[in-house]
């Protein structure tokens, strides 16, 4: 069952920067506008409008068709053994037999051009019936019957759909079928696997090893496209050393140095040979092209015997994951290019991609702070040649005051600004917080006369005495405040003493000064 918190990392109120906003702007957006559902059990939404199949797409989880289970390929080599067979896509061989007389007998157009088309291929109609090819109605198609097991008489069946044109889109129908080997020859004593990149190479190939002298050859693909791998248990079942016929184009070369490096990893003897091809053969150039255009197995026993052993290249060391997050924090990428790195890293490092995440946001941080503190850098030389700099009091204060700052500071010693810091606060407190003071008229922007300042200075550089010589008034009035309030009360309780009857309410203490505060 899909639930979004395992590919997504929520915070602890159920918030998250939703991937489908992320890939529709190109950047993250500001708000965490995913959330779960609060008491759902995982139903979750988007309040910036995107869709649940959005959001599934962007982790790279769309949404399955509900009839039809699905089983994910491997998408490396791990030692585990092979998924449990979709028990909704599987077909008996009864029902296999019916798709092959519809194929082989049927007189409808489609059924017709499916083999012509096969017969272009080099695929006669004794093959059709030796390897149960048929003709499937959904997905039109031609069907391979892929057996769940050596022992089952269960099979999927992949679908190569309409239109059969070599350059249509979306070829293949394989939902819920497992990465498999699929054997297009296999003889009991085979010591030798000729690995090509497609069922249709395998089972050409293997009807002509079939009627050779050649009973040592073992052909075979995999059922799950150039560039997978099956898990180990189906690996173990390609006999003796294998020797690649992949493709003569760059997917081809991809997936055959995939698949060597799979092989050679498990110890096993892997060899690439060059399938036999013209000066200038086509793109995508395969056995099946090579056997149909007049090469001869002779011609491709030949290029298996001068097969060239792959061998691992040296890797350099694999940086340290703490290393291989920084890297990936500093490069500008977009949502969907920094989504495809978190799950390399994940897939690199044997990690969750929500791991990698936690760790990629924490270096994120970091760098932006590393940043800010750059910036303060930059700007600290200006900070610096301000602390030279002296305000003419008297441009900005009447004379009197400003008279009073400088002899003060002169007499202490210290500077006139610093008592100006301590000033500006005193003065607004005085003022009081029911006075407004009108920024701007216009947009009723105003502000209560609250400042809030600070002496920055060395220990040893009198802060304290040049703030007392400012507060020195509000403490003589906080002392008047306070004999006052004790006058009154003494003669508050005198009257409760004397008038029972009555329950005067007692003044109040008046206090100028703030004593304690807490840092936000």
């Amino acid at each position: 069952m899909f639930d979004i918190r395992e590919h997504i990392e929520f915070d602890r109120k159920g918030r998250a920067f939703c991937p489908s906003c992320e890939i529709k702007k190109g950047r993250r957006p500001r708000q965490r506008s995913l959330a779960i559902v609060p008491g759902s059990g995982g139903a979750y939404l988007c309040h910036a409008g995107c869709s649940v199949d959005e959001i599934r797409e962007a982790v790279g989880q769309t949404k399955r068709d509900p009839s039809i289970r699905h089983i994910a390929s491997a998408p490396k080599v791990r030692e585990e053994p092979p998924p449990k067979p979709d028990l909704d896509r599987l077909f008996t061989s009864i029902q296999v037999g019916k798709f092959v007389g519809m194929l082989l007998n049927g007189q409808a157009p489609d059924a017709v051009m499916a083999r012509e088309w096969l017969q272009a291929r080099g695929i006669t109609s004794e093959m059709i019936l030796h390897y149960q090819l048929g003709f499937m109605a959904y997905p039109k198609g031609i069907g391979i019957p892929i057996p769940v097991d050596e022992d089952s008489d269960k099979f999927y069946i992949k679908t190569r759909k309409f239109p059969l044109s070599k350059d249509s889109q979306d070829p293949w129908s394989q939902k819920g079928i497992s990465a498999t080997v699929f054997f297009g020859y296999r003889p009991e004593k085979a010591t030798q696997t000729w690995l090509c990149e497609g069922e249709w190479d395998a089972m050409l190939l293997g009807w002509w090893v079939r009627h050779s002298d050649i009973q040592h050859i073992a052909v075979a693909s995999f059922t799950c496209g150039c560039k997978s791998v099956p898990v180990g248990s189906q690996l173990d079942r390609l006999p003796g050393e294998v020797i690649q016929f992949y493709d003569l184009d760059q997917v081809g070369g991809e997936g055959s140095l995939k698949v060597g490096s799979a092989l050679a990893k498990r110890g096993q003897v892997v060899k690439v040979a060059k399938v036999p091809a013209p000066m200038d053969p086509s793109k995508g150039w395969d056995i099946s092209d090579a056997l149909n255009h007049g090469f001869t197995l002779a011609d491709i026993q030949k290029a298996a015997d001068e097969a060239v052993v792959f061998r691992l290249e040296e890797q350099p060391p694999q940086l340290g994951i703490q290393e291989a997050v920084v890297r990936l924090a500093d490069q500008p990428l977009s949502s969907i290019e920094r989504q495809v790195k978190v799950l390399d890293l994940a897939m690199a490092y044997d990690k969750q991609p929500r791991d990698i995440e936690k760790l990629l946001q924490a270096c994120e941080v970091d760098l932006d702070r590393a940043l800010e503190f750059e910036s303060a850098l930059d700007v600290l030389p200006q900070l610096q040649q301000l602390e030279s700099q002296r305000l003419n009091l008297h441009r900005i204060l009447p004379e009197k005051l400003a008279l009073a700052l400088v002899s003060a500071a002169e007499a202490m010693p210290t500077t006139p600004e610093a008592l100006l810091t301590t000033l500006i606060p005193v003065m607004g407190s005085r003022i009081g917080t029911s006075s407004r003071i009108v920024i701007k008229a216009s947009s009723n922007y105003v502000q209560p006369a609250i400042f809030r300042t600070a002496i920055v200075a060395n220990t040893g550089d009198r802060k304290t005495p040049t703030q007392m010589a400012i507060l020195a008034p509000l403490y003589d009035l906080e002392r008047e405040a306070a004999q006052k309030f004790e006058l009154a009360m003494e003669a508050y309780q005198e009257e409760v003493r004397s008038r029972k009857d009555e329950d005067p309410y007692p003044t109040t203490a008046v206090s100028r000064l703030v004593r304690s505060y807490n840092i936000e």
